[in-house]
């Protein structure tokens, strides 16, 4: 979702810029500086025919991707993450681990991170970099200042730690967030009828928000671990970190018609997540003292063999 400031690498870009977030904290500008370059087979369009937008009263942001930052020089991704990052507000997040296509065997570790403002996406190759010379970006991650949002990012975190011993917070999975705020009836998608759901992936979001992903398989299941990463690659993985920070804007404007501080939106959505996700935690909880965990046969197992606490995975 690449053509850095240095170009260390072969890579590609379009430029957008915005301004630091002043102390009122409002949501990030994404709007394009430069005209972007031609746009190739797999870029993002307008959602087609049917799904033409919804008129509303709510200005969504442009879509407008930022140059992008590759580099496997360690000294110039940490300044770039230190300049251009580290004072950020909000940051699109997500990672990419090469696939493993043996079933039952072990993830691979994360081989990228990519991270992004409404200024630049830098994408750090970790795999091949090591983390101890990047500095700024575990501060980026841990910073308790910078929320982390994306699509997915609640895992992307979990594996962050597991892999690389990052404590990546605050974060806020927005595909959880649509959901909730449809239902309640806070949002209502421009680029979707009024009694359908929004689909809580990226490709499901954007498209709600009128815009159409191209995401490939030959490209989503590629090996993250090469050396270096094929141009479209680095597209692919910087749209997917830009589009997470452009969702979250179009979720603020949408439930708040930006009139409340988007940081604090943003803090009070992951709150709401977090008792939601403590409240499923309690129900199955509960489902385990009524049923009793370890027994043999269980009600709603298919396999006797397995305890209660299995059971519970396999239908929750």
């Amino acid at each position: 979702m690449p053509r850095p400031a240095a170009r260390p690498s072969s890579a590609s870009s379009s430029a957008s810029s915005s301004s630091p977030d002043p102390p009122s904290s409002p949501p990030p500008t994404l709007a394009a500086e430069t005209p972007a370059p031609p746009a190739s087979p797999d870029a993002p369009r307008p959602a087609p025919g049917p799904r033409t937008p919804l008129h509303t009263s709510v200005s969504l942001p442009h879509f407008s991707p930022p140059r992008v930052v590759f580099s496997y020089d360690a000294k110039l991704l940490d300044e770039v993450l230190r300049a251009q990052l580290l004072h950020e507000r909000c940051v699109g997040l997500d990672i990419e681990w090469r696939p493993t296509f043996i079933s039952g065997a072990p993830q691979h570790r994360v081989a990228l991170v990519q991270v992004c403002s409404p200024r630049v996406c830098v994408l750090v190759p970790v795999r091949h970099v090591p983390l101890r010379k990047l500095p700024s970006l575990v501060a980026l991650l841990e910073q308790p200042t910078t929320w982390k949002v994306g699509c997915g990012v609640r895992e992307d975190a979990r594996k962050l730690h597991r892999d690389l011993g990052v404590v990546c917070a605050p974060v806020l999975e927005l595909g959880d967030s649509a959901t909730r705020l449809q239902g309640e009836g806070s949002v209502r998608f421009p680029g979707l009828p009024e009694d359908e759901a929004v689909r809580p992936g990226i490709k499901g979001m954007a498209l709600a928000c009128g815009v159409q992903l191209s995401k490939p398989k030959s490209l989503s299941r590629s090996n993250w671990e090469r050396r270096p990463l094929t141009q479209q690659q680095q597209i692919y993985a910087s749209q997917d970190a830009y589009v997470g920070l452009w969702l979250s804007v179009c979720l603020h404007r949408l439930a708040t018609g930006g009139s409340v501080d988007f940081r604090e939106w943003l803090a009070e959505q992951a709150a709401r997540e977090s008792a939601s996700q403590t409240a499923k935690v309690a129900e199955r909880e509960q489902r385990l003292k009524e049923w009793g965990v370890g027994g043999s046969a269980t009600p709603g197992c298919f396999a006797p063999h397995l305890d209660a606490r299995a059971c519970i995975r396999e239908i929750a």
